[in-house]
Formats: structure tokens, sequence, C-alpha cells
């Protein structure tokens, strides 16, 4: 990677909460997708809603990536609404389902935590160097 690009994703923090950030996004539009691919009235309406969020999450990425300062608290906000989503399906009684949303709360918990680091905050307040 060039020094220019690796300079991009200092400090770890941001590099670390963008990137976590960008894959949960990667994750929703790829659910949404086999929710369109269930060819049922419900699972259309479930994934089209999962396609724009994962637009949305895509643009907050995307935006802190050029380091608006603005896009601080949206990345915040999104690592909260993943996190209390996904952490809502811990309830279920099959341990199967629980390890894989276990697996993905901890990279979601992560990706929040990096993202309110004041690193991050100071980072995209800097803004493009």
């Amino acid at each position: 990677m060039s020094s220019n690009r690796r300079r991009l994703f200092e400090p770890l923090s941001f590099g670390l909460a963008i990137t976590l950030t960008g894959l949960t996004a990667v994750a929703v539009v790829v659910a949404g997708i086999a929710s369109i691919l269930s060819l049922d009235l419900f699972g259309l309406g479930v994934g089209v809603m999962l396609l724009v969020y994962g637009a949305i999450m895509c643009a907050i990425v995307y935006a802190a990536y050029r380091r608006h300062s603005w896009a601080w608290g949206l990345l915040v906000a999104v690592a909260l609404l993943n996190g209390f989503s996904v952490g809502s399906f811990l309830e279920t009684d099959q341990w199967s389902q629980r390890i894989t949303i276990g697996i993905a709360l901890i990279f979601i918990v992560a990706a929040g935590i990096a993202s309110i680091l004041p690193s991050t905050r100071l980072a995209m307040q800097r803004g493009q160097s």
C-alpha cells in the first residue's frame, strides 16, 4: 500500500471504524439481495429496505473516508444502530445462530468503539491532509 493511501487510514481507530462499518454495509446489501431473491412479497419489502440502508451506510463510510467532520456522528450512530439491531437477535434458542450473531456483534462493537475514540474524532475534524 502506498504511503499516501496508508495515511488515509491513519490513525488505526479511524481505519478500523470505516473498514468494519464498510464490511457491515456490504453484509447488509448481501442480506438485502438474498431477501429479494426469496421471491416472497414480505422478503421483497425487507430486501429493498436493507438495500436502502446498506446504501446509506456506504455513503456514510465514503463521507468518513473523505474525512468530512459531519460524518463522525453518523458513523457512531450507524454503529449503535447496528449493535442494537444485531444484539436483539441473541434471544434465539438455536446455538448456531447465537454463535454467528455473537461473532458479528464482536465486529460491530469493535467498529463502534473505534468510531467513538478521540483519535477518530480528531482525525475527522482535521479533514484531508
